[in-house]
C-alpha cells in the first residue's frame, strides 16, 4: 500500500496547525490523482500545517511548505524526512519491481522539499498591480491572536522570487472571518503565483470568509475561480465518515467541502477593466447552489487534469446560498 507518514502535534505547542484537517487530505488526493498537473512544476503550500498536501505534491514537483510558526516548519521538515526515509525492501510483498523504482525517485523527490518561514501580514503588493488597503489594527479573531507558546521570528518570505510558483495549494486555510487575515492572504497569493499561475483550495462550506476572500481576490486581481462543490460520497472525500467517541457520547458529523481552482490573470487589471469571462457550462454551476444537489449531482474533481473557470460575479451568488445553507459541522480523522 502507498502510504505517507505524518506525525501530528500538541494543540498547546504549535497551534491550529498542530493536526491533519480534512481538507488537507481531500486536496491531498486530488494532487496524488492528478499527478501530471504537478510534475515539474514549482509548487508552494501556504499555511501548511503538518505538510500533508506537501508531502504528496513532492513526489513530482519542487515544494517549499510554508507557515508562520518555527514549531510547525521544524514538524513539517521531520514529515518530509521520514517520508523521504521509508526502507521498501522491508516492505517487499506489498511493492512490484515497479513500484518500487517509482518509490524510490519519489521519496528522493521528497527528500528536496524545503519549509519557508512566511507571515501572509508581512507581504507586500507587487508594483503595477492593484493595492488592497492594509488594517493595522488586528482583529479580535485574527489568526495570531493564538499563537500558543512561540515568539513569532522573523520571516523569510523575500528567499523566493515574486511571481515564481506555478501552483499554490491550501487545505482549510480560510478559518476565521478576520479582514486582516483574508486581505493577507489575497495579497500573498498574489504575490507569489505566476500570471497565468493557478491555486488549489479545498475549504469546508461553512466559512464564511472564504466567501468575502474571493469577493475580494476576483474584484481587485481580476482572477478566474471555479467552484466545485464535493458530494460526499466523492471519491475525494472518502473515508471522512461519521464517527462516533462513546466514552462522552460525542458525535463528530460529516462536513460539506468545496474544491476552488484560482487563475491568476496574465497581467495586471487595469482600472477601468471589467470581466468579461462567460461561463462555460451553467447547468452545472447551477445545480451546486444547495446541500442536496451537491449531495446527489456534484461534479467530481477526481479525474480532471484542467479546471474550467467560471465568471467571478456569479461565484458570490453561488456561493452565498451554499454557505446560508450548510450547517456547521466537525470530522475527526484520528
Amino acid at each position: 500500500m502507498d502510504e505517507v507518514h505524518i506525525r501530528e502535534l500538541n494543540i498547546t505547542d504549535a497551534g491550529l496547525g498542530s493536526a491533519v484537517w480534512d481538507g488537507s487530505i481531500v486536496l491531498s488526493r486530488f494532487i496524488y490523482n492528478n499527478k501530471d498537473a504537478f510534475k515539474g512544476k514549482k509548487v508552494m503550500e501556504l499555511g501548511c500545517g503538518v505538510a500533508l498536501p506537501s508531502i504528496v505534491a513532492s513526489r513530482y514537483a519542487q515544494v517549499i511548505a510554508s507557515d508562520y510558526m518555527a514549531d510547525l516548519l521544524k514538524n513539517a521538515e521531520y514529515n518530509f524526512r521520514i517520508n523521504s526515509n521509508i526502507d521498501l525492501d522491508n516492505d517487499c510483498d506489498c511493492f512490484t519491481k515497479e513500484d518500487k523504482q517509482r518509490l524510490m525517485v519519489e521519496k528522493t523527490n521528497v527528500s528536496r522539499a524545503r519549509t519557508m518561514m512566511m507571515d501572509w501580514h508581512d507581504i507586500p503588493d507587487l508594483p503595477s498591480w492593484p493595492k488592497i488597503s492594509r488594517d493595522e489594527k488586528q482583529d479580535a479573531d485574527d489568526d495570531h491572536s493564538f499563537t500558543c507558546n512561540n515568539q513569532l521570528p522573523e520571516t523569510d518570505f523575500k528567499t523566493v522570487e515574486s511571481q515564481s510558483i506555478d501552483v499554490l495549494i491550501g487545505g482549510e486555510i480560510m478559518y476565521t472571518n478576520s479582514k486582516q487575515h483574508r486581505t493577507s492572504l489575497a495579497r500573498t497569493v498574489n504575490y507569489y503565483l505566476k500570471p497565468g499561475g493557478i491555486m488549489y483550495i479545498v475549504q469546508s462550506v461553512n466559512r464564511e470568509g472564504m466567501k468575502l476572500f474571493l469577493e475580494l481576490i476576483t474584484s481587485t486581481y481580476h482572477y478566474s475561480v471555479d467552484v466545485r462543490p464535493l458530494a460526499l460520497n466523492d471519491p475525494l472525500c472518502s473515508n471522512l465518515k461519521e464517527k462516533r467517541i462513546k466514552a462522552g457520547e460525542f458525535v463528530q458529523r460529516e462536513e460539506h467541502y468545496v474544491f476552488y481552482t484560482l487563475q491568476k490573470p496574465t497581467m495586471p487589471p487595469r482600472d477601468n477593466q471589467r470581466h468579461t469571462l462567460q461561463l462555460p457550462n451553467l447547468p452545472e454551476v447551477q445545480m451546486c447552489l444547495d446541500i442536496d444537489a451537491i449531495q446527489q449531482q456534484s461534479t467530481s474533481v477526481n479525474d480532471s487534469q484542467h479546471l474550467p473557470l467560471v465568471n467571478p460575479d456569479l461565484v458570490h451568488k453561488m456561493l452565498s446560498t451554499v454557505l446560508s445553507t450548510a450547517q456547521s459541522q466537525r470530522v475527526d480523522v484520528n
